[in-house]
């Protein structure tokens, strides 16, 4: 599963968080040996985004992407239990003073980037987070059902 959120500017300095919902839910998508990989190289078969595309206030395509947090774990081990340690990263980065990190948690592993931002980066971070939080119930449907499958 990934998941990864996007605070981009369009062209015409509208700022919005995009995020979305990928699964490695079969041969044709499967997860990567490596989860450093999901976002380059295996990102999965799309499955939901927020905002939707019809009330998407910036586009997608040729936005400049100022941070991300890309979160990455096998389908079915996805747990609502992430969230809390999602919640303690906010506090290490928020500790580091950190721009930039990738951090394994478990099976979960979780890269954050913020490269132009008037917030500090614990408070991007969890903005970003935030904006995963409307596809998180279809995240746990998805990972029983991989557990079922299994």
């Amino acid at each position: 599963m990934y998941i990864t959120a996007q605070h981009v500017r369009g062209a015409d300095g509208t700022h919005e968080v995009h995020a979305f919902l990928h699964a490695h839910d079969s041969e044709e998508w499967p997860f990567p040996e490596d989860a450093a990989d999901v976002a380059t190289k295996a990102v999965g078969r799309l499955v939901a985004s927020c905002p939707t595309e019809e009330d998407r206030k910036v586009k997608i395509g040729g936005n400049e992407v100022l941070s991300f947090v890309d979160i990455a774990v096998r389908d079915m081990l996805w747990s609502t239990a992430w969230h809390d340690r999602l919640s303690n990263l906010k506090e290490q980065i928020r500790q580091a003073e950190t721009r930039r990190g990738a951090w394994a948690l478990g099976p979960l592993y979780v890269f954050f980037t913020s490269t132009e931002s008037t917030v500090e980066p614990s408070t991007e971070f969890a903005s970003l987070v935030a904006a995963c939080a409307p596809l998180l119930d279809r995240a746990v449907e998805l990972s029983d059902r991989a557990w079922r499958n299994r």
